[in-house]
């Protein structure tokens, strides 16, 4: 049975009130320790990072699939408050600033649809798997607060350090707002916004979204197309 199914089904299990015990089959018959469980397949545990017992692939799989979790009633009450909470410190501080200023761009709504369609993929969905999803246990995995905590801040700092490196190689038109700073504060917020929502619902729906409405709003609303334009 495949670890995320195992897990899954362990804890239906444990919300029901049963009792659960794990059993080593690798040890079956009395414990020996030079005897190890093989990993099934090359992608399910059989390469791993050398001088370790950590299979990346496994475990990029396993979070992938648990973060793929259908978003809950409350789930949606975490986004409608993180939302309002970036708003709440964001806006006011963009706009004292100037960084942020009323400048709705006006182009066709086919455009506008597109732009919206292609921020979903590039930068949402990519960049919250990667940030969040890989670098981030589960919650469902967490069981010491201080690594998560670690691997909190190592996909923040990643993500902020990649904006302004991604304009310096790839998107070459943002090079002077992805190197603002208060483009980066304001990227930071929202990269510890998206680290509490997942780690309150493990949903990788749930940070898409916020990622997502910040990203749409800014470009469309908040003169974020005009800023890369003149670049």
């Amino acid at each position: 049975m495949p670890r995320q199914a195992q897990d899954d089904l362990a804890t239906i299990f444990l919300k029901h009130g049963a009792i659960m015990q794990v059993l080593r089959t690798n040890q079956v018959g009395g414990w020996q320790p030079n005897i190890t469980p093989i990993a099934p397949t090359i992608l399910l545990g059989q390469i791993k990072i050398p001088f370790t017992d950590i299979s990346p692939l496994s475990i990029i799989l396993n979070r992938v699939l648990a973060s793929l979790a259908v978003p809950t009633l409350q789930d949606w009450l975490v986004i409608v408050v993180m939302l309002i909470i970036y708003s709440i410190i964001a806006l006011p501080y963009g706009w004292k600033i100037g960084f942020l200023h009323i400048q709705i761009w006006s182009a066709t709504w086919i455009d506008k649809c597109l732009l919206i369609l292609r921020c979903l993929f590039l930068p949402a969905i990519v960049e919250e798997l990667f940030f969040r999803v890989f670098l981030l246990p589960h919650p469902s995995e967490i069981t010491n607060w201080f690594r998560w905590g670690f691997w909190a801040i190592v996909s923040l700092l990643l993500f902020v350090l990649y904006h302004p490196l991604n304009a310096k190689t790839f998107f070459k038109a943002g090079i002077s707002t992805f190197d603002d700073p208060v483009f980066l504060v304001l990227a930071a917020f929202l990269g510890i916004i998206c680290t509490a929502a997942y780690t309150l619902t493990g949903s990788l729906f749930v940070i898409v979204l916020i990622h997502w409405v910040v990203v749409v709003v800014w470009l469309i609303v908040f003169g974020g197309i005009r800023k890369l334009d003149n670049n």
